[in-house]
């Protein structure tokens, strides 16, 4: 019987395009950062910083940002972190910092570090804020909407002393309690059956991909879904992508409000042959060829990693009455230093377990 885990993390997505995240647990010690080049939007752009959740380019306006997160399984204490895209409109480098602010929420102030002129970056926040979870009785109907506040500020010096500017962004978080009877659940998938039900893994970039039950680790025992992507050791000194993704077709129900959940965990591991470094780069969710929710940076050569071995929540919205294709992509990068080549020796792993898809009217 493998262990059973604790559900730790939440994480939770943004309506729009693709860079939202909600997580929580151990925080890591490095950001995913990447660099931009960014033209600065003529006339309409008032502040000389911006703050943004989407991979929606300025001029165009960014639509509002929710947060959709489930209340069923998560601590007492729940956490909340975000992957954030900060904008340098100024002339001369600055530094940036993130705190926010909303009724029963704890935020951190996180020193960002700098943003060149006419730049941007993805800033990867882990654990960034705590709140008590809510009880079901708080969430009528089986939901409850809340806006919280993230303040970026941007100062002239290292010491974060000297301010130039602030910037506010409003975000409505939309709690659900997706075992209130107000739900219907339409598919439960935990793989306590002992089959995959209906899952399959597929290599993107690699060598090949499997997918099996699993019990080393699981949300509700005995079982959870495991894939196995895994690429070939081909030649020292050089970084190699490997990808891939955990797939279902399902047709979503005749409602006003349909919502997936999935339970997700990633890892990477080098295998006995090989050895060097690893990053696990990103991850996402589709909807089709949709990006419904993308964590950690949209660039491999950067440093920083999404949170890996433990247990992560995501909540999406669904559009109803359609067959739709969802699916959980993984990439990771390694580093050979040194190995035999010619065998499969690096390898990315997903877990899920406990998916549903809810729905109800409004």
């Amino acid at each position: 019987m493998g262990r059973k885990m604790k559900l730790r993390s939440i994480v939770a997505s943004i309506k729009i395009a693709w860079v939202l995240l909600i997580l929580a647990g151990v925080v890591i010690t490095t950001f995913a950062v990447t660099t931009m080049t960014t033209m600065k939007p003529a006339g309409n752009q008032a502040s000389g910083i911006e703050l943004r959740l989407s991979s929606v380019d300025p001029p165009d306006p960014e639509p509002p940002c929710i947060i959709y997160r489930d209340i069923v399984g998560v601590p007492e204490t729940t956490y909340l972190g975000l992957t954030v895209r900060v904008f340098n409109w100024k002339d001369t480098t600055l530094y940036f910092s993130i705190t926010g602010s909303g009724e029963g929420y704890t935020f951190k102030t996180v020193q960002l570090g700098t943003v060149d002129s006419g730049k941007d970056k993805y800033f990867l926040l882990d654990a960034f804020a705590t709140r008590p979870r809510p009880a079901p009785e708080e969430l009528e109907e089986g939901e409850k909407i809340e806006t919280i506040e993230l303040i970026l500020s941007a100062y002239s010096d290292e010491n974060y002393t000297d301010l130039v500017e602030t910037y506010t962004k409003q975000v409505t978080v939309h709690w659900i309690n997706s075992e209130d009877p107000v739900w219907t659940i339409e598919v439960l998938n935990n793989f306590d059956d002992g089959t995959v039900q209906g899952w399959s893994a597929v290599v993107e970039v690699g060598n090949s991909a499997s997918e099996e039950v699993a019990t080393d680790y699981v949300l509700s025992a005995p079982y959870s879904l495991k894939a196995t992507i895994a690429r070939l050791t081909t030649m020292a000194g050089y970084s190699y992508e490997l990808r891939g993704r955990i797939e279902k077709s399902v047709t979503t129900p005749n409602k006003d409000k349909v919502f997936g959940i999935f339970d997700l965990r990633f890892s990477t591991a080098f295998g006995p042959r090989s050895h060097g470094s690893k990053v696990t780069r990103f991850s996402e969710i589709r909807k089709d060829a949709d990006i419904l929710i993308h964590l950690g940076s949209p660039a491999w050569n950067v440093a920083g990693s999404i949170p890996s071995d433990r247990w992560l929540r995501m909540v999406v919205p669904l559009p109803k009455n359609t067959t739709v294709t969802l699916k959980v992509i993984l990439c990771a990068y390694f580093y050979i230093s040194g190995g035999p080549i010619g065998g499969e020796d690096q390898y990315a792993y997903i877990w899920l377990d406990n998916f549903k898809i809810i729905s109800k009217e409004a």
